[in-house]
């Protein structure tokens, strides 16, 4: 997905050209949110040549540091909640579906796949740096997890753009300067082992897949 030329005080949803007026008003009716904070974006399916996680997801939500300043208003003091309860529930329609890339490797017979994060589902947010972080989210894991990534990421991104000192939010701002300039990509993913959010760039994210961590022996 490409970020948008500037930041805009809306969600921004984008959705494979192939979905229907009808299907596509099922999604919208997952956001309980003035018309005036969604807007949809239409995007045609490509072949890429590229790594899975650069890749644009089917389903995408972009967050720009606008919204997030125009959810901590008081104005909109009730959107936060319901902007998160919205993407869960896209989250959870998108995970159904089961979508997923088909690599050349695997065409040929001759893949041996690590890439676990879901092909159907990202979140974009981009921080008050304006730094853009992808949270990307493993197929394999339950529906509940998740939700508890979304939890756990979006509010410490709103709770930080509120002035709340959360140890949360601290760590989104702590690992984002390490892992990269403030334009390069920025990816969050579920740690198994610690049941949270880690934060990766291209490089670590490739080191990740190709030495996955060792299998659970308990």
């Amino acid at each position: 997905m490409s970020n948008p030329q500037s930041p805009s005080p809306h969600v921004l949803l984008t959705v494979p050209d192939s979905i229907s007026d009808k299907e596509l008003a099922l999604v919208l009716d997952n956001f309980d949110l003035p018309e005036s904070l969604i807007k949809v974006r239409k995007t045609e399916q490509h072949t890429y040549n590229a790594f899975e996680w650069a890749l644009p997801t089917a389903f995408a939500v972009y967050i720009g540091k606008l919204l997030v300043d125009e959810l901590v208003k008081q104005a909109a003091k009730d959107a936060s909640p319901k902007l998160i309860a919205g993407i869960k529930a896209m989250a959870r329609k998108c995970r159904e579906m089961n979508i997923r890339w088909l690599s050349a490797a695997e065409i040929n017979g001759k893949s041996t796949r690590r890439y676990k994060q879901s092909a159907g589902f990202s979140i974009l947010v981009q921080t008050e740096s304006g730094q853009v972080v992808k949270m990307l989210f493993d197929q394999e894991l339950s529906a509940q997890e998740w939700e508890s990534v979304i939890d756990g990421f979006l509010t410490a991104i709103i709770a930080k753009a509120k002035g709340l000192p959360t140890p949360q939010g601290d760590a989104v701002d702590a690992v984002i300067a390490e892992i990269g300039e403030p334009d390069s990509q920025v990816y969050v993913i579920y740690n198994r082992e610690s049941k949270s959010w880690d934060l990766h760039n291209g490089q670590s994210m490739l080191a990740l897949q190709r030495d996955p961590p060792a299998p659970d022996v308990n």
